[in-house]
């Protein structure tokens, strides 16, 4: 199979997957909020999302409303009402006396006149501040120790004005398109209870949560993000995205896909979905870690690629996983092995890219067609031990 055929099957794979229709099911099954009223034009009148009547919290100093519900786990952020451009929303620990604990479906959902998220580990947001030359009235300094742990499906949607959220330390839920298309999103920051920040700290990240926003990283050069389950499309398109270093249970399909910025990704999963890292035309630097599985076109077109590891752990590279990976100079050395299941390479796992030398050492090992085909690079090829080696594999 020739590099452009492939290339049209990938596009194919991805197109399939990105233009299902929107998810319509809700992260938390007790907290079911459906936007009701669209968004006016920006600054001239107000806009009103999510479910807005029942409880209401008012804020006098950035006169908007909050609209929220008691649940068995604490308050729910249900909806919003805004008044005014580059509003900041500032949300106490508790309402009522209840911590809120979440932000629900659809909450703030087209509200492009938010900027900015602070969510306080303390009932008193607003009181005077003494600086030299004198004092004033405003929002204190976000201290750490909210108690949400949820952010709905589609909560912050389209609000396309919004920069972060300032959050406390608990794991954090993100449902499907809470994020989707904040193209002015930067980033979430954590804060413990001592106002220090924290590395991101997650539990699942929903489908597309982050697509097409402007995220920047996903951990940084020093802490990972850790999550549970990454899904499918997260943060497929982020245009801004360049360093991703975390620790997750799994990464879903097209995860990463389209990320055309990211040159460094440090990978900590034992799952990676098909067409994870898919045309991340930038990615210079993988590392991968205690993964397993990766996933067909997992890092298909990965044309800067110089650099990457397999892990000892490894099981499963899927067909075409760094097809036309061109740039790809590490040698494929695969041993040492112990622990790990029989290990399949697929059809043009390699084909067409970089690599110079591949190496393999006992164990059952499977290589399928065309896998280091049209590798005009590759000197090097040994094989140890049990290894089964296609006609057609180009080794």
């Amino acid at each position: 199979m020739n590099n452009k055929i492939k290339r049209g099957i990938a596009a194919a794979l991805t197109a399939l997957t990105l233009c299902a229709p929107l998810s319509m099911t809700t992260a938390f099954p007790d907290i079911n909020v459906n936007t009701i009223t669209a968004s006016a034009a920006e600054g001239t009148t107000a806009q009103s999302s999510g479910k807005y009547y029942g409880n209401i919290f008012y804020d006098y100093y950035e006169n908007f409303e909050l609209f929220y519900s008691k649940t068995s786990e604490g308050v729910v952020i249900t909806g919003c009402q805004t008044h005014k451009p580059k509003s900041t929303i500032n949300i106490p620990k508790q309402i009522d006396d209840t911590d809120v604990v979440a932000i629900g479906d659809d909450a703030f959902r087209g509200q492009t006149n938010i900027f900015l998220v602070r969510c306080y580990g303390q009932n008193k947001v607003y009181g005077t501040t003494y600086h030299p030359g004198g004092s004033s009235y405003g929002p204190l300094t976000v201290k750490g120790g909210s108690s949400i742990s949820k952010i709905g499906n589609r909560a912050f949607y389209g609000c396309t004005n919004l920069a972060n959220i300032l959050i406390g330390d608990k794991e954090l839920t993100i449902g499907d398109y809470a994020f989707y298309e904040c193209d002015q999103f930067t980033h979430i920051q954590q804060y413990d209870s001592s106002n220090h920040t924290i590395a991101p700290k997650f539990g699942n990240i929903g489908t597309r949560a982050f697509s097409r926003s402007g995220m920047t990283s996903f951990g940084d050069w020093v802490n990972d993000a850790t999550c549970k389950t990454l899904g499918n499309g997260a943060f497929n398109g982020c245009k801004k995205l360049g360093y991703v270093n975390f620790t997750a249970s799994s990464v879903g399909n097209n995860c990463f896909a389209n990320c055309d910025k990211i040159r460094v990704a440090k990978v900590n999963s034992p799952t990676i979905g098909d067409n994870a890292f898919l045309y991340c035309t930038g990615l210079e630097e993988l590392t991968l870690s205690n993964t397993k599985s990766i996933g067909e076109s997992a890092f298909c077109d990965c044309t800067a690629l110089k650099s990457t590891n397999m892990p000892a752990t490894i099981e499963y590279i899927g067909d075409y996983a760094f097809f036309g990976d061109s740039n790809l100079g590490s040698k494929m050395i695969f041993e040492n092995r112990k622990g790990a299941g029989p290990l399949t390479i697929g059809v043009s796992a390699f084909e067409y890219s970089g690599i110079p030398c591949v190496q393999l050492y006992a164990g059952d090992i499977t290589v399928c067609d065309y896998a280091f085909a049209n590798c005009k690079n590759l000197m090097c090829k040994v094989r140890v031990g049990n290894v089964k080696l296609s006609s057609l594999s180009g080794f």
